[in-house]
C-alpha cells in the first residue's frame, strides 16, 4: 500500500507462490511468478475506486528446455468514484522460445473483476509479429510487425533487416535497415500509402541514417 500527502492511495497485489486468488486475478499462482503484479488498484482518500488493472501471467515450457513467464492478458478499469466504469484489454501470444508474436488490443470491453472481459466493438487492433531466422542459434530479432485494424485492414507495417541480408534472415543481430508503411490517414505520419515501403539504411556506429527511397513489395 502506497500514500500520497492527500490521502490518496494504491494497493498492489502479488503472486506469493502458494494459493491463487481467483476472484481477483491471480491465475494459476507458481514459484516461478513470486513478484509479479496481479492487480492493482487506485483510490481517493475517501476510499472511492479510480483505476484497477489486472494481469493474467502463463507459465509455459521452452522447447529448448526450461520455463518462461509471459503476460497473456492486462485488463484495466477507469472509474468515477462510483460503480460506473469504462474498461480496455490487450492479449499477447508467444512463441514457444518466448517470443511475443500477437498484440491484441481490444479497445472497449466490458471487463469482470477476475479481469476476464467480453469486447463491445469494433475497435481492436492487431499486430502481428515474425522474427529473423538463423536456424536455431538466433531469436528475438523482429523481422515484420503488421497492424490490422477489426476489418483485418492493414494500417501499418515494419519491416526490419539485419546485417545487410534479406528480409526474414539475420546473422549476429546488427540491425542495417528498416521499412516502413502506412494506410493514406492512419498511422506513421509522413510514411507512403500503403502498398510501398520507405526503406531506411542505418549506418552501423553512427545515429546517422539515409533514406534510399521506396522498396518494392
Amino acid at each position: 500500500k502506497k500514500i500520497d500527502p492527500a490521502g490518496n492511495y494504491s494497493l498492489a497485489y502479488y503472486h506469493q507462490g502458494n494459493t491463487s486468488d481467483s476472484a481477483n486475478g491471480e491465475y494459476m499462482d507458481n514459484r516461478g511468478k513470486i513478484g509479479r503484479v496481479y492487480r492493482t488498484e487506485q483510490y481517493d482518500s475517501n476510499n472511492n475506486l479510480y483505476s484497477k488493472s489486472v494481469n493474467k501471467y502463463e507459465s509455459f515450457s521452452k522447447t529448448n528446455g526450461g520455463e518462461f513467464i509471459s503476460l497473456t492478458r492486462s485488463t484495466s478499469g477507469d472509474y468515477d468514484g462510483n460503480a460506473t466504469h469504462k474498461d480496455r484489454a490487450e492479449t499477447n501470444t508467444y512463441d514457444t522460445v518466448g517470443n511475443l508474436t500477437q498484440k491484441k488490443e481490444y479497445g472497449e470491453v466490458s471487463a469482470q473483476n477476475d479481469g476476464s472481459f467480453s469486447d463491445v466493438g469494433n475497435d481492436t487492433r492487431t499486430t502481428n509479429i515474425t522474427y529473423a531466422k538463423n536456424g536455431t542459434t538466433i531469436t528475438g530479432y523482429p523481422s515484420t510487425e503488421t497492424t490490422t485494424n477489426s476489418a483485418g485492414t492493414k494500417l501499418r507495417e515494419t519491416r526490419h533487416y539485419y546485417d545487410g541480408t534479406s528480409l526474414g534472415m539475420v546473422t549476429t543481430g546488427n540491425e542495417t535497415g528498416f521499412g516502413l508503411s502506412a494506410a493514406s490517414g492512419g498511422l506513421g505520419a509522413g510514411a507512403n500509402d500503403m502498398g510501398s515501403f520507405k526503406c531506411v539504411e542505418i549506418k552501423v556506429g553512427s545515429f546517422a541514417a539515409t533514406t534510399s527511397g521506396p522498396l518494392a513489395l
